[in-house]
């Protein structure tokens, strides 16, 4: 859900997209009230196929940003997020946990 700041009108991601029609640019803040500066921020996004017969989902473009401080040894932040990214892709893609409310309710990993 979108919501815009001044109005607080809201609209769905894909509402937003059927109405631009064109390249959307989002920007962001982060406030925190507390003392520590160890925040950083990200956001993905994913565009898939999904076959609508099989139900087979298809990545065919994948978008990451973060906001970071200093990178002392890029290799390794780029790996991070590399690897942060297929995580994520694995849990949405292959992977199925099911949930009674808060409680899982699988007895194996799938």
């Amino acid at each position: 859900m979108i919501v815009h700041k001044n109005s607080k009108r809201k609209m769905s991601f894909a509402d937003v997209i059927k109405f631009k029609g064109a390249p959307i640019y989002v920007r962001g803040y982060y406030k925190s009230t507390e003392k520590s500066h160890d925040a950083s921020v990200s956001a993905q996004i994913a565009e898939v196929h999904v076959d609508p017969e099989t139900g087979k989902v298809t990545l065919r473009n994948m978008i990451s940003a973060h906001t970071t401080g200093k990178v002392i040894n890029p290799l390794m932040h780029q790996g991070q997020i590399e690897g942060g990214v297929v995580f994520g892709l694995g849990y949405a893609l292959t992977e199925e946990v099911m949930f009674d409310g808060a409680r899982i309710t699988d007895d194996e990993f799938r």
